[in-house]
């Protein structure tokens, strides 16, 4: 009984003095770790401070714009008539023969029938001013829509729809094809511009890392002081295609 109690305590004492053992050894090791990361944490902020590049790049933030301006090649011309009469049959029937005179007209003069349309058709009432007594009469309004290519002669058009009738001239629009190929095109142009204004206010190459569209673009007919100095009274100018962008830059070290 004795000696089980005495190997107990010698084996006790053996487990004691191991993990003591072990704790020592293991603590050196984490001192020793904590040191070596304090040391190179002072070390790379020491390197920043005496190397700029190691810094975060600069960023620079401009916009861009750009205008191309088009000759238009095709006209859209919106004409129509404006009939008033005692009873909404007569003034229906006279509408509808003046408008199918009109359509066989532009069709005549190679107008296809593809670029004819009714824009608008509307009845209504109104006091007939010439007569004494109160009374209402119908007046019926209708105006067609056709395109042309052949900008020459928008003006023979309307004075042949004007003498079958047509009272009413509502616009004449002008526009090109592939507005959209003109528009990308500025685009391009404007973020080039972009780039100018930032290389003219920081040094060194720069890289586009943001760019935003400005989606108010538009395409304006331009009217110019020669344009209405032509033979024709009636001008189609010329077209502005504009595109505008915002774009971040940043400069490559």
């Amino acid at each position: 009984m004795k000696k089980n109690i005495f190997f107990l305590s010698i084996l006790c004492l053996t487990l004691f003095a191991s993990l003591s053992f072990a704790e020592l050894s293991v603590s050196p090791k984490l001192i020793s770790f904590a040191d070596i990361t304090q040391n190179e944490t002072v070390d790379s902020i020491e390197e920043s401070i005496e190397n700029p590049a190691s810094t975060e790049a600069k960023t620079i933030l401009v916009s861009g714009s750009a205008t191309i301006k088009i000759s238009p090649n095709t006209a859209n011309v919106s004409m129509g008539v404006d009939s008033c009469g005692e009873t909404l049959s007569q003034v229906l029937e006279e509408t509808n023969q003046k408008l199918a005179e009109m359509i066989e007209f532009l069709k005549t003069n190679n107008i296809e029938e593809s670029c004819i349309k009714t824009q608008n058709f509307s009845i209504y009432q109104r006091h007939d001013s010439s007569s004494t007594e109160k009374s209402q009469i119908y007046c019926v309004n209708s105006m067609l829509e056709f395109s042309t290519k052949d900008l020459a002669s928008i003006e023979d058009l309307i004075s042949g729809l004007t003498d079958l009738g047509a009272n009413r001239l509502n616009g004449i629009s002008f526009t090109a094809d592939d507005l959209s190929q003109y528009y990308n095109d500025a685009l391009k142009q404007a973020l080039e511009n972009a780039e100018s204004k930032a290389s003219a206010l920081v040094e060194g190459d720069l890289v586009a890392c943001f760019i935003k569209e400005d989606c108010t673009h538009s395409y304006m007919p331009l009217r110019t002081l020669s344009s209405f100095e032509q033979k024709s009274s009636i001008a189609p100018g010329a077209i502005e295609v504009s595109a505008k962008v915002l774009v971040k830059f940043k400069t490559v070290v």
